[in-house]
């Protein structure tokens, strides 16, 4: 799987809200129960401040290492969504 930087930085660059609704639509893709999604949503501040202070490698390195647990196959499905 191919990481699209600017997809991320689009993420990162995006409202509250929407940044919300995709974090929520990626845990659910990955199986998350709604605690988990909760969990993942509660604090989209701090998502974007620690997006922010990463570097380009650091994004990627971190993508890839979600993806090794989660498969390539579902990886994709998720970057689809992320796409429309």
């Amino acid at each position: 799987m191919e990481i699209d930087i600017n997809l991320i930085k689009k993420l990162q660059n995006t409202d509250d809200e929407t940044l919300k609704a995709t974090i929520k639509s990626i845990a659910q893709a990955l199986g998350a129960n709604d605690k988990q999604v909760n969990n993942a949503v509660s604090n989209v501040c701090t998502i974007k401040k620690k997006m922010s202070r990463m570097s380009d490698n650091e994004i990627k390195q971190q993508v890839d290492k979600h993806v090794r647990k989660i498969g390539d196959e579902k990886a994709d499905e998720i970057l689809r969504q992320l796409k429309l």
